[in-house]
């Protein structure tokens, strides 16, 4: 009999923030909503603040509501006014189609990852 089991090196929601020089990566887990939006946000307020090159990994992220969608479009919209370069590595196919699905793929500086 077999033995189902979810994956445990998968955290539920977490985000890290990693500085060389003037870049900054900020990756996310997990899912992206209401409840954690606040905190992503929090961080790229933090990053951003320094003027640099902000990439954005969304790569692990499991679902994304509105709240992340306007939290995306107003941080590219602050890259664009307040000259640091934001980049967004866009998260799984599935979770992306909530991005299409919104009409704002476009407004996305949207990049492929390393």
């Amino acid at each position: 009999m077999g033995v189902s089991r979810s994956p445990t090196d998968a955290p539920a929601w977490a985000l890290t923030v990693a500085e060389d020089g003037d870049a900054a990566r900020v990756r996310v887990w997990g899912d992206l909503d209401i409840a954690t939006s606040a905190r992503l946000a929090a961080a790229l307020d933090e990053v951003e603040g320094r003027g640099r090159h902000v990439t954005l990994d969304l790569r692990a992220v499991t679902f994304m509501d509105s709240s992340a969608i306007n939290l995306l479009l107003r941080h590219a919209d602050r890259a664009a006014n307040n000259r640091f370069i934001l980049s967004v590595i866009p998260p799984p196919p599935a979770v992306a189609r909530v991005l299409d699905y919104a009409g704002v793929t476009h407004l996305l500086p949207l990049v492929e990852a390393p």
